[in-house]
């Protein structure tokens, strides 16, 4: 019930924030471009370029301690298309502890983008695979999987979110939703700066006034947001978690990113 109520508040202050128009994208096919073109022919959003070969790699930390990597590939040659636009694949792997190695995946994602004519990307939706949390029985719940959270827009009530706006310094201060399927995606973003500086453990990552952070959140879990930070022509290199608005010890870093031709 105290959840329940959580919810509800939440949901009501994210209205004030939102407006209490339906929630109802346009979306035209048209308007969107061709993934195989995107950094050839089509320039990429710089703060998230979907460029196929693109991968990224990051760890997370608690406490100085890494506890997960997680792998993020654009797919080359890969596409779904969604209510008529043809969309990028992203494969989001995170293995446990700090080695990369297949019997340690914990969750394998394939996320679906499509970005505008104008740059901004729009997540139409998430496959999503995760190992089953057990409370009671662990030996009874091993090897089983969970496809919680997965959602596609034009699917059971499921609509689109914009991810990244083409041009974020025009949308400081900005509320908008990321993605929404009642129950199981409700991730909404707030453009906090995009003269941000923030420190990662690779120097070349870190932010000296010039990334796009924002603040996610969810009326699903309303105790709970990340704030991202978004570096030009690397994409998201830093998240750190809060609780209560108070900081975790979790922050998700970059600590590589390659490109396949």
């Amino acid at each position: 019930r105290e959840e329940c109520r959580d919810q509800f508040d939440a949901r009501k202050d994210l209205c004030e924030a939102l407006g209490e128009d339906y929630y109802d994208p346009v979306i035209d096919p048209g308007d969107f471009v061709d993934p195989a073109e995107i950094g050839g022919l089509v320039d990429p959003n710089p703060y998230f370029p979907l460029v196929p070969g693109n991968m990224w790699t990051y760890e997370t930390s608690e406490d100085g301690e890494v506890t997960e990597i997680i792998t993020v590939e654009v797919l080359a040659g890969e596409s779904i298309t969604i209510e008529g636009v043809e969309c990028v694949v992203v494969r989001d792997i995170v293995y446990e502890g700090d080695e990369i190695d297949p019997d340690n995946i914990i969750e394998d994602t394939y996320d679906w983008y499509g970005q505008q004519e104008d740059g901004t990307v729009w997540y139409f939706g998430e496959f999503s695979l995760a190992k089953e949390d057990c409370e009671d029985d662990e030996a009874s719940c091993e090897g089983l999987y969970t496809e919680d959270g997965s959602w596609k827009s034009g699917y059971e009530g499921g609509k689109a979110g914009i991810i990244m706006f083409g041009d974020p310094s025009a949308e400081v201060g900005t509320v908008f939703r990321q993605e929404i399927a009642l129950g199981e995606a409700e991730d909404v973003g707030e453009v906090l700066s995009v003269e941000a500086s923030a420190e990662v453990t690779e120097p070349d990552f870190s932010c000296d006034g010039d990334c796009v952070q924002t603040r996610d959140f969810s009326p699903l879990e309303p105790d709970v947001e990340e704030n991202k930070y978004y570096k030009w022509g690397l994409g998201v290199v830093l998240e750190v978690g809060f609780e209560d608005g108070e900081p975790t010890n979790e922050r998700v870093e970059l600590v590589e990113m390659t490109t396949t031709p």
